[in-house]
């Protein structure tokens, strides 16, 4: 599930910096295309997938940060940054399939030394619940023929249960690193909802407005200033 919080919209700026991350890319592949690339152009490539990457996923670009992280994988299989884009980019496209592998890749990182895997293991578990809670309504409406209708939806609904609460788990893992992360806080307050906690899921909704209004007044008196 896409989390709530805005995206930044592309700027020209962001289309002019892609393109000149690409560009020396293609230039190390051409200088080293006779000789075969020495360990600084190995490791300035897999650089600069590594940033294009990250460029592509701020654009909102993330068929192409896929692409991007993939090819920097297929020179450092390891590179855990590498790893998180591509998670990242999976994740962000929003389909099922793509949702479970950007899970797999999540599972595979250490949590212990990056917020942000918390985070996106927690949304891909939000929103595999929603696809499992989806089509256990899909069972009970007919919509997909079983022998057990009953008993199958059921199934599907503890399978969803069980990614929200572990959902809800990585979230609270992730605040323990970076307290006052509102999109940490915001996914609380959405999975809570969905496992139908709404006592829980208000409490971080108040939580997360407090500090979007400490925020505000904050940037309210930076710009009242005369500099």
């Amino acid at each position: 599930m896409r989390p709530f919080t805005p995206r930044p919209r592309p700027t020209m700026l962001h289309r002019l910096l892609v393109p000149c991350c690409l560009a020396p890319l293609a230039l190390l592949a051409l200088a080293c295309s006779s000789d075969g690339p020495t360990k600084e152009d190995r490791e300035r490539q897999i650089e600069i997938h590594v940033d294009t990457s990250r460029a592509y996923i701020n654009m909102g670009e993330y068929e192409r940060a896929e692409a991007q992280a993939r090819k920097g994988l297929s020179l450092d299989p390891d590179n855990g940054e590498l790893k998180l884009a591509l998670a990242r980019a999976l994740q962000m496209q929003g389909t099922t399939i793509k949702i479970l592998e950007a899970e797999s890749i999540y599972a595979d990182l250490p949590r212990d030394e990056d917020f942000r895997v918390c985070l996106g293991y927690a949304e891909s578990l939000e929103r595999k619940g929603l696809a499992y809670a989806e089509a256990a309504d899909g069972v009970r409406a007919g919509e997909r023929p079983v022998d057990d209708v009953e008993g199958t939806a059921r199934e599907l609904d503890e399978t969803s249960r069980k990614s929200w609460a572990r959902s809800a788990q990585l979230f609270r893992e992730g605040l323990e690193m970076k307290p006052g992360n509102t999109e940490l806080m915001n996914g609380l307050a959405r999975v809570y909802a969905l496992m139908g906690d709404l006592q829980e899921a208000l409490t971080w909704c108040d939580a997360t407005l407090e500090i979007v209004r400490n925020d505000r007044v904050f940037w309210k008196k930076q710009l009242d200033q005369e500099n």
